[in-house]
């Protein structure tokens, strides 16, 4: 079981420089396969391209608009899912970490179950499906 974390503030943040961390922005989203954080940072790098002023005029990466929106999708998804997560720490089921006491694990694991399996079923179809399966932050 593999744990996967977002720093959705982090990919929200459209004030962020793109160029600013790559060199450990990019390194990470490879090692940990995160595609979409990779993919999110050269949107954000082709769309701020010119404001760089490189001496290269043309950047080697272009996103068409079938690409724009299924990212604008899946960052949406991103986002609903972690107002669910603050909702599941406000609630006092699983706190945002997703490390709970020792007495309160079964409880935490019961709650999870139930709103990823909601997560899941909110899909249109099976690629959606394992897509909300794989972002979902408490695997």
């Amino acid at each position: 079981m593999r744990y996967r974390r977002f720093n959705l503030q982090a990919l929200l943040n459209a004030s962020a420089k793109p160029g600013g961390d790559a060199g450990t922005t990019l390194p990470r989203c490879w090692d940990r396969e995160d595609l979409f954080s990779l993919r999110n940072f050269l949107i954000k790098l082709v769309a701020r391209w010119a404001e760089l002023k490189y001496e290269q005029e043309s950047l080697p990466v272009d996103f068409g608009e079938e690409e724009l929106l299924r990212h604008t999708d899946e960052m949406n998804l991103l986002e609903g899912i972690s107002g669910i997560v603050h909702q599941l720490q406000d609630a006092g089921l699983i706190p945002l970490g997703g490390i709970v006491r020792p007495e309160y694990y079964e409880s935490a694991m019961e709650a999870n179950e139930r709103f990823r399996q909601e997560s899941i079923g909110l899909a249109e179809n099976k690629s959606q499906r394992d897509f909300h399966a794989k972002v979902w932050p408490y695997n």
